[in-house]
């Protein structure tokens, strides 16, 4: 937080705006009073008018630019010379016109801090008794006393003004802390309330969702059954054959997918079984090699290991390993190359974790900065209404966290996007050699 003394506040402005009041109320006494013997005109007049002019460009300043330190010792000095020059053209020690120091005293305490305040005393006490030592002028007792009593009362008003402008300011700090509290708790507010929202959404898409996964296990129940026994005749050859067992396939995953949205709340790792990430990965692209040639995309394949053994719900994960190919489709329209890759990861600390790494990544545009930043989040997406609902990759990398492991994305510097599925290694399975 910037320090009070180098911020002007309303309440200065409005300060000093009782100065530039009090300076006109003098010019028109001034004017009023031109006739008097101890007032060299047009002299005082003028010096009047200067006051004035530079107390009004005050406010007209700082509303072009922001107050500064260097600013607040102009101001007060200015003041200063301008009033010493009026008590030269007014009588000089006799004047009554010495009232007027209190302005850049009154000035000083408001924009200057202690030591400034102190000097500005120390000048204008100075100048009282050059005043009362100039040529020409008898410093007898009533003389001397006047001078006191006249450093008397700047001192007083300093120390007085002084203290009320240090409890001003600190009132105003607390102020303002308390000003940014606010703001900090309605940010937190607004962040909450888009986090109630978002989660009431999931509640009811969650409702929706089992709703519509306890309605379609008989019609897939009737496809797994139609089908299988077309894959019983033994006359079923060739291509028919093959797209059979790849309907028969994405049945059987629509039907544990169901399956689990129906049992989500008793899902756990006592559920989970041991399972080999390549063949889940293979399982996935005999269901979504087809569509990925029919966009022109040649799947490049590499295995570090035979074989890449973990522990979970072999449906949920290939649900990952289908949006992942999905989205890699959809990110390239014109055709490009999908790679795919796992390896195992040994962890370089003897009581490290080994874990098992699937990556995803294409040779589309890549992902906007905007978009990276709440990629996981539910309900963000870029595609229309009818192609996407922005919960594919929200869904991913919960199921990854449920199986301990972690989903992330990238852009790689050659172009494209990169997704990397991270899962603890299941250690009750040897690595093939």
């Amino acid at each position: 937080m910037a320090s009070m003394e180098n911020v002007l506040t309303v309440d200065e402005l409005s300060g000093h705006k009782y100065e530039t009041i009090f300076c006109i109320f003098l010019v028109v006494l001034a004017f009023l009073f031109r006739e008097n013997t101890h007032l060299a005109y047009p002299q005082v007049l003028y010096l009047f008018l200067i006051l004035l002019i530079l107390n009004l460009s005050i406010g007209m300043l700082f509303q072009r630019w922001a107050y500064r330190t260097w600013m607040g010792w102009g101001i007060v000095l200015g003041n200063g010379a301008i009033i010493t020059l009026i008590l030269n053209f007014s009588g000089g020690a006799d004047s009554n016109l010495w009232v007027l120091y209190l302005l850049p005293i009154y000035t000083s305490c408001i924009f200057l801090n202690g030591i400034g305040v102190g000097l500005l005393l120390f000048g204008v006490i100075g100048c009282t008794f050059l005043f009362g030592l100039a040529p020409g002028v008898r410093m007898d007792s009533a003389a001397a006393f006047f001078v006191s009593l006249k450093t008397v009362v700047f001192c007083f008003a300093t120390i007085a003004i002084w203290r009320v402008a240090q409890k001003n300011r600190k009132a105003r700090e607390k102020i303002l802390c308390q000003r940014q509290e606010v703001l900090k708790m309605e940010k937190k507010i607004d962040r909450y309330d888009v986090e109630i929202r978002e989660t009431k959404k999931m509640a009811d898409m969650g409702q929706i969702a089992s709703g519509i996964a306890h309605d379609l296990k008989n019609p897939i129940a009737v496809i797994l059954g139609t089908v299988n026994l077309l894959l019983e005749d033994e006359s079923v050859q060739g291509t028919f054959r093959a797209d059979l067992e790849r309907m028969f396939r994405s049945a059987e995953l629509c039907q544990n997918i169901t399956s689990n949205v129906l049992a989500y709340s008793r899902t756990n790792e006592d559920s989970f079984q041991p399972c080999d990430l390549n063949e889940i990965v293979d399982a996935a692209l005999v269901i979504y090699e087809s569509l990925l040639a029919e966009s022109a995309i040649r799947v490049t394949k590499k295995y570090t290991s035979p074989s890449a053994p973990v522990r979970g719900n072999p449906s949920e994960l290939e649900r990952i390993v289908l949006n992942l190919f999905s989205n890699a489709r959809a990110a390239m329209k014109t055709g490009g190359e999908l790679k795919v890759a796992t390896v195992i990861v040994l962890s370089p600390d003897p009581v490290g974790m080994t874990r098992v790494e699937l990556s995803v990544e294409d040779t589309g545009l890549g992902i906007p900065a905007e978009t990276m930043a709440r990629i996981f989040k539910p309900f963000n997406t870029t595609k229309p209404l009818e192609e996407g609902t922005g919960l594919g990759l929200y869904l991913c990398r919960e199921i990854a966290t449920r199986h301990k492991g972690n989903l992330n994305a990238e852009n790689v510097p050659r172009g494209g996007a990169k997704f990397t599925l991270s899962l603890p290694f299941d250690n009750r399975t040897q690595i093939a050699a």
